[in-house]
C-alpha cells in the first residue's frame, strides 16, 4: 500500500486574531503543509516616508517569533474557558 500523502491546508489571514489561529495550526500540523495568503490591503506610510503593512507585519512577525506576545495581545492558552 503507498503511503498517504500528507493534506496540505490553505489559511486566509490578517491581523491578530489570524496569527492565533495560524499559532494553532502551526502546534498542531507541519508547517511544510500550511499556505498562508495574508491581507496586504492595508498600508500605513510614516512621517518619514516608511511604509508598514500591519496586518501582513504581524503575521509574519507572529510566525517568525519575534512578536511581543504580551503587547499585542496573543497568548497560547485557550481564553475561552474565562
Amino acid at each position: 500500500m503507498a503511503a498517504a500523502k500528507p493534506k496540505r491546508s490553505l489559511a486566509l489571514a490578517g491581523g491578530v486574531g489570524a496569527s492565533k489561529l495560524l499559532l494553532g495550526l502551526y502546534d498542531t500540523m507541519d508547517p511544510r503543509d500550511l499556505t498562508v495568503i495574508v491581507n496586504t490591503a492595508t498600508i500605513i506610510t510614516l512621517p518619514r516616508s516608511e511604509k508598514i503593512s500591519p496586518t501582513r507585519d504581524i503575521v509574519i512577525y507572529t510566525l517568525a517569533g519575534i512578536v511581543d506576545e504580551a503587547k499585542v495581545g496573543l497568548s497560547r492558552r485557550d481564553i475561552s474557558t474565562r
